[in-house]
């Protein structure tokens, strides 16, 4: 069988005067074709009509049983041809091909649409929901609309629109991520579904009593006053951060619908001591199967995911190359990516993206890649930015190294990051980059190391709750650690949440806050906070029965005050517990720093 000639695409049709004569005999097109090609530059059908030859431009639309008419992306017809009244179709997989009418074009799209699947590359830049539905249909109606406006600035507004929709509907999907109420409540059922089957453990209340002894000692005759009531939820969360009930009080549980003997008694505290010692293991397994579960297009959510942000990588390629910003060759090469063609070696290098300054506690940029694909080219795909096309691999590790230090840039790289990661992000001063070799299924493997990241703010969350002093709303903060959205697309930040997380600030562009300033802020004012409160124990402390004592008292404290205003003045980073060592040694204060330092 012969090999088909590679595809004819406009970089080269419309800037390689010198391979016409070649190109024109593979794909059947005469000089004058390649010379009226270039009228699809022009900005409008009115100068496009205005040349001679003219040229008219349509979008193709389908239609099916289910759907109205909608533009096939990506692809559009020019006609008519100078000499032979001929018809272009261009589609951005095949290319440039010439037919001799619009029949004989419109029969060849009849003829791949009657037998066209959803990984079809005709319908491969629609949205996921628009190609299931043309791939079921049974019969699909070809027609044409003219385009008024720029050829390619039409096609970016399809692709984009229909990349809304994959983004409308993956949002769809992360607005149902649990809660932690109902994880729990989730989980307090099956552990309560043998002894309790089909009672509702939501209205299951946890009570506790103070317990007054009686003047006899006997304690039959001890009086208890109710003290407080709490859901069998929030009972787990309680023994989860104390691991033990209030001192000096006694708990019962209560349901309304049931009168409970000392067995039930003992089921529901079996059930509340078991959530709470496995209480990570077993909402990890829980989250994990919400992933498991199916979306709205029937596969997996975690699969949907994965399709969803690798067609959104195929959207930015296409976009890329349509904008001369990527050549065919390069185009190709990135096409891997997408869909590597079996036997076929890859000829690109990839990494994930790493920032550290100790390499073994590296913070790793989620669903971002650096792409080497030759000597002389290299790429950075991050799902803020897109694909930026770099000069070679240093030059690539320069820009990750300059966004880094740029106010505003910095955000871009903080939102691809787990909380935990971000503590250590603010931390560095100098990092260097680096990456891990990645192949395979590149975005199915970009988005299970997402989930990861979720997974790990999860147990981030538990754990800074466990150790707080119970002013933290762990409610609040889980929900705000599960929220996954700049890790996919930054354009899900500008979508209605429906309530859900708090929304994108209103301000924009230059005026609009820096998470990462306000993250080393709020990390300034608990530093400054601490210095306050020990400086004022200080003064508090100073010996006030002899002016000679407070004298001598003060005199000792003037080094420590200094240091106090340099670290106001200066805005150092210093730790509070180590300033707190200086203060104190041995306290504390002192002895967590050191551990820190070690760690």
């Amino acid at each position: 069988m012969p090999t088909p000639p590679t595809p004819l695409f406009f970089p080269e049709a419309l800037h390689a005067p010198g391979h016409w004569n070649d190109l024109g005999k593979i794909h059947g097109l005469t000089r004058k074709d390649f010379e009226w090609l270039s009228h699809l530059e022009l900005a409008s059908q009115t100068l496009r009509l205005q040349q001679t030859p003219s040229m008219f431009a349509e979008k193709i639309l389908l239609k099916s049983d289910a759907l109205d008419p909608i533009p096939l992306a990506g692809s559009f017809v020019l006609s008519l041809t100078p000499n032979d009244k001929g018809e272009i179709l261009y589609t951005p997989y095949a290319g440039i091909k010439k037919f001799d009418s619009r029949a004989a074009l419109t029969e060849q799209l009849n003829s791949q649409l009657n037998s066209v699947t959803e990984d079809d590359d005709l319908l491969a830049f629609m949205s996921l929901s628009a190609r299931k539905t043309l791939a079921a249909a049974t019969s699909i109606q070809v027609s044409f609309q003219a385009i008024e406006g720029e050829i390619f600035e039409d096609q970016r507004t399809v692709i984009t629109e229909y990349q809304r929709v994959n983004e409308q509907a993956m949002l769809d999907e992360l607005v149902k991520l649990p809660t932690l109420t109902s994880l729990l409540t989730t989980l307090l059922d099956e552990l309560l579904q043998s002894p309790f089957p089909g009672l509702d453990q939501s209205q299951t209340r946890l009570n506790f009593y103070s317990v007054t002894p009686a003047d006899d000692g006997n304690q039959q005759s001890a009086s208890s006053r109710w003290i407080n009531s709490m859901s069998l939820s929030d009972a787990v969360l309680s023994y989860y951060r104390h691991q033990r009930w209030p001192s000096g009080q006694s708990h019962e549980f209560s349901h309304p619908e049931k009168k409970s003997t000392s067995i039930d008694q003992g089921h529901w505290e079996t059930a509340v001591k078991t959530a709470s010692s496995k209480l990570i293991s077993l909402l990890s397994g829980k989250l994990q199967h919400y992933w498991d579960s199916a979306a709205a297009d029937g596969a997996s959510r975690r699969d949907f995911f994965s399709r969803a942000i690798r067609e959104k990588a195929r959207a930015e390629f296409l976009i890329k190359r349509e904008a001369d910003i990527i050549d065919p060759e390069q185009s190709q090469a990135l096409h891997q990516l997408i869909q590597l063609s079996a036997g076929t070696p890859s000829t690109l290098s990839l990494e994930t993206v790493r920032l550290w300054e100790y390499e073994a506690n590296y913070v790793e940029l989620a669903g971002s890649l650096m792409i080497s694909h030759s000597s002389s080219n290299a790429f950075l795909y991050t799902p803020a930015q897109g694909l930026q096309v770099l000069k070679d691999h240093q030059d690539l590790k320069d820009t990750l190294l300059s966004k880094f230090s740029a106010v505003g840039h910095e955000d871009e790289l903080y939102g691809l990051l787990s909380l935990d990661e971000r503590n250590r992000f603010i931390g560095f001063n100098h990092p260097q980059v680096s990456g891990e070799v990645i192949s395979g299924s590149i975005f199915k493997k970009l988005f299970e190391a997402i989930i990861t990241k979720q997974l790990q703010n999860m147990e981030y969350v538990l754990q800074v709750y466990r150790h707080s002093d119970g002013t933290v709303n762990v409610h609040a903060l889980l929900d705000k650690a599960l929220d996954i959205r700049s890790m996919i697309s930054d354009q899900l930040l500008t979508l209605n949440v429906q309530g859900r997380w708090s929304t994108r600030p209103v301000l924009s562009g230059k005026q609009l806050p820096s998470l990462v300033l306000a993250d080393k802020a709020a990390a300034f004012v608990k530093t400054f906070s601490d210095v306050k409160s020990l400086l004022s124990a200080e003064f508090a402390s100073q010996p006030i029965e002899s002016l000679a004592l407070q004298s001598v008292y003060l005199e000792k404290l003037k080094p420590r005050i200094a240091h106090a205003f340099s670290v106001g003045l200066r805005g150092f980073s210093i730790r509070a517990g180590r300033f707190c060592g200086r203060l104190r040694p041995g306290s504390k204060f002192s002895r967590q720093s050191a551990a820190q330092r070690r760690n």
